[in-house]
């Protein structure tokens, strides 16, 4: 029940950033491309199993999309995190090579999935370079949830 509420507060956290941002930016919603746009015209219901059968980097540039959506469809991750321990390499390399911290923060978030099914457990170094990663955001909502995730990715990983 306290995960749920936690992810909850996660969620809106990320809205209520999305919309300051946008507000002081006077931005619109970014353009999607058409990748997403194709994804995203497929019924909720059904996005799990087509992400399932996308490429790691594709399911990466779908999730990203994801983040955008209002509200976030951040469910994505668990069939993201489904990848397992093949897909740690390319994911820790993305993180540390992402400048945009919602980007990183979505990868934290798939990583924080894959804590919660075991993969990252007895994984010390996966964990200090997330904790790197962390150390370095500037933007504090982001590295505020980023922080939490990573709090649980620490206490997975040790169980």
């Amino acid at each position: 029940m306290y995960g749920l509420l936690e992810n909850n507060l996660q969620t809106f956290r990320l809205i209520l950033v999305s919309l300051t941002l946008c507000m002081f930016s006077q931005c619109v919603s970014p353009a999607m491309s058409d990748e997403c746009r194709e994804f995203f015209s497929r019924p909720l219901g059904e996005h799990g199993r087509i992400i399932s059968s996308y490429p790691l980097q594709k399911q990466l540039r779908i999730y990203r999309c994801a983040l955008d959506r209002r509200p976030p469809e951040r469910s994505l991750a668990i069939y993201i995190a489904d990848g397992g321990e093949q897909a740690i390499p390319v994911l820790m390399e993305k993180l540390e090579t992402e400048k945009d911290e919602l980007s990183q923060y979505g990868i934290i978030d798939i990583l924080e999935v894959m804590s919660e099914k075991g993969t990252l457990r007895d994984k010390p170094d996966i964990v200090d370079r997330i904790r790197q990663v962390v150390a370095k955001m500037k933007l504090h909502t982001f590295r505020e949830m980023s922080e939490e995730s990573l709090k649980e990715i620490e206490k997975n990983s040790h169980d």
